[in-house]
């Protein structure tokens, strides 16, 4: 079967560069339904605003493909106070679309949205399998999985269970590709599993890990199995489609 390229890009590498961003500043945005359109209005004003002001933040925009409302900016770091020197979204939107059109925006904006929760990833190299070292266009999609370790288990034991997973999907050669970041700004680690795709296709052909552990490892594939899920307590996983007016890819 001919295998789909992976290339590693924005916005988990910043624009011009091939590896994972070592920090992210994730945006997870939720809005009214029934407000989209508006919120969508409100969210391309901002991104125009970020590309035309001196100070525009560079970031990406992932909508959930299923439509519950859930979107996530996606800004990629060098270092993990980075934000701190950025100007404010109101100082940006203000500045480039004026004081009455600025604000119309920013209360929309407010209007429209029910939650905003920003945590700063770490990028965890010994979780994470990702691509050629090459740049290129923002990825179309996101696979998102957020979970926890579940109480009392070993980050060790499921580190080691993982890096069974990497060698088994390396063997096989497939293209599957995954960056794992951790939250640095909670108590219990929360971990952000991104597997990212350019088509649905590539999505369709990522090789089963059951199957893949099995070539390796035989019956014990199971076992394997069972750990990592034993060591995961609630998680979530979502599909995001990017939406492209909404960010700045710089």
């Amino acid at each position: 079967m001919e295998k789909s390229p992976v290339h590693w890009g924005f916005p988990l590498a910043a624009p011009g560069s091939g590896s994972p961003a070592p920090h992210l500043l994730v945006n997870k945005v939720l809005h009214l339904n029934s407000r989209g359109a508006e919120f969508h209005d409100a969210a391309v004003a901002f991104a125009a605003a970020h590309r035309q002001h001196p100070g525009g933040v560079l970031h990406a925009c992932y909508g959930s493909w299923i439509g519950t409302g859930e979107v996530r900016f996606i800004y990629p770091l060098v270092s993990p106070d980075e934000p701190v020197s950025w100007p404010t979204t109101e100082e940006v939107v203000v500045a480039v679309h004026g004081s009455d059109a600025g604000s119309r925006y920013l209360q929309v904006y407010r209007d429209t949205v029910t939650s905003e929760t920003k945590i700063v990833f770490d990028y965890r190299s010994d979780l994470s399998l990702p691509g050629d070292p090459e740049a290129t266009a923002p990825w179309q999609y996101l696979v998102g999985i957020e979970f926890r370790l579940s109480a009392g288990r070993s980050e060790a034991e499921f580190v080691d269970a993982v890096k069974k997973v990497e060698a088994a999907h390396l063997k096989r050669g497939q293209a599957m590709r995954w960056a794992t970041y951790a939250a640095r700004t909670v108590s219990a680690p929360l971990f952000h599993v991104m597997c990212p795709a350019s088509t649905f296709a590539d999505i369709d052909r990522w090789p089963d890990t059951r199957a893949a552990l099995a070539d390796d490892h035989g019956a014990a594939a199971s076992d394997i199995i069972d750990q990592i899920i034993d060591s995961i307590g609630p998680y979530q996983t979502t599909l995001l489609v990017h939406v492209a007016a909404c960010g700045y890819p710089g």
